[in-house]
């Protein structure tokens, strides 16, 4: 199974794209996972603890916690909930990878949004502080795409949302305030994407691009690795 997650700012369309990529590959014949299908199994606590006994969760957790209290962070109540959600990611993946039932995994909302998000604007990310999603990913076939986005343009695309909460960031009115929480988060995905470039598949989906290219641009870089991954 091949797993694929987006992240990046809020208005960057991941959840679009994603949901135009999976829609192109299922018409295709394949088996794919999606978010919908998470949110039917992984409620309740009983997922996070199955993240907790699986290998990889263990792994990520131990890690996070270790950089958690290197930025005194870790009796931050909000942080550590968001460190135990991304839990559950590993656990279900986990299920998934031994029932072989899907050809992919598709997540806009998962371990590494979960993870770089948890950090807000509490503090500026280094290289370092992944080395926890790094360590948890590696035994997985793992691909990732960065919607790049400036915070001033994410900021106006929240606007344009209106009442609907989508994350911490929709419920600040304040403009000026909005965009300096934006541009820390920005910097934390600009420096993950770095990190992550190195460690597995990753590509940044340019801006630029209309919806169409966007979709095209992660349909050929899936199929470009998956048959890399068959040879």
């Amino acid at each position: 199974m091949q797993i694929i997650e987006f992240y990046g700012l809020p208005g960057s369309g991941k959840s679009t794209v994603c949901e135009r990529v999976i829609k192109e590959l299922r018409s295709g014949g394949n088996q794919v996972g999606d978010i919908d299908e998470y949110l039917k199994y992984c409620k309740g606590i009983k997922w996070v603890m199955r993240g907790l006994v699986s290998r990889n969760g263990v792994t990520f957790f131990s890690t996070a916690l270790r950089t958690l209290r290197r930025k005194k962070l870790l009796f931050c109540r909000d942080v550590i909930v968001r460190i135990l959600r991304v839990l559950q990611f590993y656990a279900y993946y986990d299920m998934c990878v031994k029932q072989k039932k899907y050809t992919y995994m598709l997540m806009d909302q998962a371990i590494i949004q979960g993870y770089i998000s948890t950090f807000y604007d509490y503090t500026d990310m280094t290289a370092g502080d992944y080395r926890c999603v790094v360590k948890g990913i590696s035994s997985y076939n793992f691909m990732s795409f960065y919607m790049d986005i400036s915070p001033e343009t994410a900021s106006e695309r929240i606007d344009m949302r209106g009442e609907e909460d989508h994350g911490r960031c929709d419920k600040i009115k304040d403009i000026t305030s909005r965009i300096r929480i934006l541009e820390v988060q920005a910097k934390n995905f600009d420096c993950g994407h770095s990190v992550f470039s190195n460690t597995h598949s990753s590509y940044k989906v340019d801006a630029n691009l209309d919806i169409d290219e966007k979709v095209r641009f992660v349909l050929q870089k899936i199929n470009k690795g998956f048959k890399r991954e068959l040879k």
